[in-house]
Parts: C-alpha cells; structure tokens; sequence
C-alpha cells in the first residue's frame, strides 16, 4: 500500500502574486495572439457577457473557486488554464488594464466590492508544460472513454438544482421520464431531450392539449387515460431520438403548435371540447379501437439523413459539393466520425457559399458567417427562403454564445481542444439546411436555365 501512495504525484499549489499572473497570449480559446493584452481583448470581443458576469461574481464573492494552473515563466508564471479568471481579476484590482469600452465598468466594480480583493491567489503549479496540457485536455476535451472529464447534461444539472435549490428548469420533462419508466419504458425515459420536451410541454395550454397535468403529490396524471397518453409520450421520445423534433424546431411557439396539430391529425392527441363534459349514467363508452403501431423512423446514423432522396441535379463547378455532400450522408458514420464530421460540414458551408456566390456575382466578406448571412438575405428577398427562416438562420449564424452556432464549428477547426457532441451537429444543420439545399439548387437552376437556352 506504502509504494502505490509513494507512485501517485502530490498536487502542488502555491500562493502567487497577481502580478506575476501571465494570461497566456496561446491559450487554446483563441490560439497565438502574440501578447497578454491582445489576449485580453479577444475575450470581451468574444465572450464579453461571461466576462462581466464572472467579474461581478469575483467582485461579489471575493472568491475563485477554482484554482488557476500555471507553469513557471521566467519570473512570472504562464496561465495554462483560469485564463478568464485571472483576466478578471486583474481588471478589477487596477481597471486601467482593461479595455477602454469597459473600464468604466471595472472601476464602478472594484469601488462596490464587499471585500477587499486579494494581491495573491491560490494557484495548481506545474513544472512540466506537457502535463499541463495533459490535464488540460482531461478537462475541456470530452469524456475521452471515461479518461477525461465527463461534461454534465441537462439531467445532472437538473438533479444538481433540484438537491441544492429544491427546484429544476425541467420539472415537467423529469415529471414525463418518472411516469414513462413507472409504465415499464425506461429505456424511452433515458433518451429524452429535457430542453426540447420543456418547450412544447411547459405551457399550460399544451399541456391540456396533450391531456397532461400534476397530480397533489407532485406526479404526472393522463387527463385522457394513460392508454393515450403513452403512445403519444413515446411518440415524441421517437421524434426526438430522430431529429425530427430538435430544440430548433422549438425555437417559435408557431412551429410547436404546427407539430402538435400534426400528431392530432396523426391521431396521436386526443381532440377535446374546450370544457370538457362530465360523465353521467347516461353517457355510454364507446368501444375502443385497435391501438396504433408507432410506426419507427429511421435511425439517423449520419449528419445528413441518409433515407432522404434530396433529388439534386449535380452541375458543372459542383463535383467538390456533390463529394462533401454525399460523404456526410453516405459514408461519415455520427457514432464513428464526429471530429471528421465537424470538419467536412464546414467545408460544405464554405464551398456552397462559395459556389453561389460566384454564380450570382456577389462579393465576398471575408467572412464565412458574412458570407453565409449575404447568401441568406439574397434567397430571401428572391422569396426561395421565409422570413421565419431567414430569422432563425441568422441567430445561428451571429450568435458567438451558442454551442450549436457556425462560430463554434470554426471553433472546432482551428481549437487543439474544442469538441462538438452529436446532438450538437445535428441541431446545427438541421438549423442550416435550409440554406445550404436553397443555395445549391438556385446554382443547379441558373446553369441548367443556361444550358437549355
């Protein structure tokens, strides 16, 4: 026993000057930036919201609750990762350093602080850069078959809530998997999307729609009988397990409303009266009906859906699209390639901007999401894609903080760390294919309207 504790290394921590504190002008976020201030600038250019809310935390708490991991740098020390810890830190001990558009900011901060902030902080020391980056990596680069750190979902945090506050964001979602795993489908249970479930079912209104409601002792009652109720539970599990029903599709109340007339017209949902009546001696059962058999979607082994028969027209200028194309919906496998698929997809954005663009004469911006963005409105405005459309594009397109955002995939790209799930790329391209088939068949039709005339 003596020589296995003598074989494990000792964490070392030392208290060090905040000074000597180097955020690093590498870090795997933003890749070289060449000097700690530049560093600095990048993370309120991207992350500035994060940045001020951890701010105002420190600021609050007087408290970092996690400890930076620094190597030794001359005679400062290299942050290796606590970067935006540190980076806040700084700032409010002297807001001269930060950037000037939120100096104010910093100064009103470091003159409310309830505490007095530290000169030093507690800070995990490593001599060796590589296992730096070692524990880095088990950090921030996924599960790595149980090595890594295994990120949290929405369940764990959930249950997190739930045991700390009394109280979690997905109470009808958790209310959903208890009375589908009483009833014997655990295994359905296990596969729901909280977020997705919690935007079609967290509205009153809906949840009369779907004959859902809470009994006095906090469990899920079928206002309609469980018979119907189940089927239609497993039903949006299925949907869910899909793709056919992601969190974008949930995104406006419009389209939850629009998929829930569809199970009703499916049969799924029971059609009620607005009141409904109550049962007297002579109201008289109808018999009930064989039930129906869910019929199951095809299981989605690729990004791109490979039982759909998109029937494109491949034209000259095409033949790297049709290869990207075909290799995401054909042979890139979700379960075997997802690093590789990340990378493919963007390729795919990048050459069918590309090809449309060069087709219809339009500048480029220097910019895949500008790009993509002058691409969309031009489709828009030839009527090829609805504002409905064109506005839920757009936020994936703009919007830095998202996971499942084309910033993030280039994130992926060019990151030595940054990982995208599944779940992730499904919910990115089900967003934006609208886009991409809109603007590969405007090219097929412009050369093909050429080459008859």
């Amino acid at each position: 026993m003596g020589a296995v504790q003598e074989s494990l290394s000792i964490l070392r921590f030392e208290e060090i000057e905040v000074d000597k504190l180097l955020v690093n002008p590498s870090n795997d976020r933003h890749g070289p930036m060449g000097s700690e201030s530049a560093a600095i600038a990048w993370l309120f250019e991207n992350k500035a919201r994060e940045m001020k809310a951890l701010a105002k935390n420190i600021s609050e708490t007087g408290r970092l609750f996690d400890s930076p991991l620094v190597i030794k740098d001359g005679d400062k020390f290299l942050v290796k990762d606590g970067n935006r810890r540190v980076t806040s830190l700084k700032l409010l001990i002297n807001p001269r350093k930060s950037p000037i558009k939120y100096r104010d900011f910093f100064t009103d901060l470091n003159r409310r602080a309830n505490i007095r902030l530290p000169n030093t902080i507690t800070c995990q020391v490593e001599d060796s850069p590589a296992t730096a980056d070692e524990i880095i990596g088990l950090r921030h680069n996924g599960k790595q078959e149980g090595r890594g750190q295994l990120a949290w979902g929405t369940r764990e945090k959930a249950n997190h809530s739930n045991r700390i506050s009394g109280n979690s964001d997905y109470e009808w979602p958790q209310l959903v998997e208890k009375y589908l795993t009483k009833h014997g489908y655990e295994a359905e249970a296990n596969t729901i999307q909280r977020s997705t479930l919690d935007r079609v079912i967290k509205t009153k209104k809906r949840r009369q729609v779907l004959g859902i409601s809470k009994t006095d002792k906090g469990e899920l009652h079928a206002t309609h009988g469980d018979d119907n109720l189940i089927p239609l539970l497993r039903k949006l599990v299925t949907d869910m397990s899909s793709g056919s029903l992601s969190l974008a599709n949930t995104l406006r109340a419009a389209d939850v409303d629009q998929y829930l007339s569809s199970l009703q017209g499916k049969g799924f949902i029971v059609a009620q009266q607005a009141q409904p009546e109550k049962h007297t001696t002579a109201q008289v059962d109808k018999p009930k009906g064989p039930k129906k058999k869910l019929d199951k979607p095809p299981e989605r082994k690729t990004l791109i859906p490979s039982h759909v028969n998109y029937q494109f027209s491949w034209v000259s200028g095409q033949s790297k699209v049709q290869l990207v194309w075909e290799e995401l919906q054909h042979s890139l496998r979700l379960k075997d390639h997802i690093f590789s698929i990340a990378i493919v997809l963007r390729v795919l954005l990048e050459l069918s901007a590309k090809n449309y663009r060069d087709q219809f004469q339009l500048n480029d911006q220097n910019s895949l999401s500008k790009n993509l963005s002058q691409n969309l409105d031009v489709l828009h405005k030839n009527q090829t894609i609805d504002a409905k459309q064109r506005d839920d594009i757009r936020r994936i397109l703009h919007d830095k903080s998202s996971i499942c955002s084309v910033e993030n995939l280039q994130r992926v790209v060019h990151s030595s760390s940054q990982v995208l799930s599944n779940a992730d790329l499904i919910t990115l391209w089900d967003c934006i294919e609208p886009l991409v088939l809109s603007s590969i068949r405007a090219v097929q039709a412009k050369k093909l309207q050429i080459t008859s005339t």
